[in-house]
């Protein structure tokens, strides 16, 4: 019986699967949705905020290995995560932004809002030695500016 549940799923799943651009994006937010991040290590480190929201990343003049380009953006679903000690974005790839609210880098970050949108700038040279240019992740938070403000009070009172 579960031998023949499972070819109906696979079965229903390419008739249903989109081709092409979308599949990749399909995927992802599928997966995303199945699993999402871990959260546990940053439960353990007193977890204060997170939400998961779509977005996208910006990457200008950006070259790491592997990847040079002069500007691309690229629709994204991003975890933003506020702990006692850390400020962290996730993406379906890794983190994006993972620093500590006492870190000196973290001055170096530019966060502010675009619009509606949570925007935090990475001058991506001071976080790694062989990536050069910018990203800029935009979250579209629930309450953007709500989570502005507590990000800076949050680096203000810790660090």
């Amino acid at each position: 019986m579960a031998t023949v549940a499972a070819a109906i799923i696979a079965t229903h799943a390419a008739v249903v699967a989109p081709r092409g651009r979308d599949a990749g994006t399909v995927r992802a937010v599928a997966w995303w949705r199945r699993s999402g991040p871990d959260l546990s290590e940053f439960a353990r480190e007193g977890l204060l905020h997170q939400e998961t929201a779509r977005g996208t990343i910006t990457y200008r003049h950006y070259s790491a290995p592997g990847r040079r380009s002069s500007w691309a953006k690229e629709s994204r679903r991003w975890t933003v995560v506020l702990t006692q000690r850390r400020f962290v974005v996730l993406g379906r790839h890794g983190r994006v932004v993972d620093v500590a609210w006492t870190d000196r880098r973290f001055a170096t970050l530019d966060i502010g809002l675009d619009g509606a949108k949570l925007l935090v700038v990475v001058d991506v040279a001071r976080f790694s030695a062989d990536s050069t240019g910018h990203v800029e992740v935009r979250v579209a938070c629930a309450d953007p500016a709500a989570l502005l403000r507590m990000i800076r009070s949050l680096q203000r009172h810790v660090s």
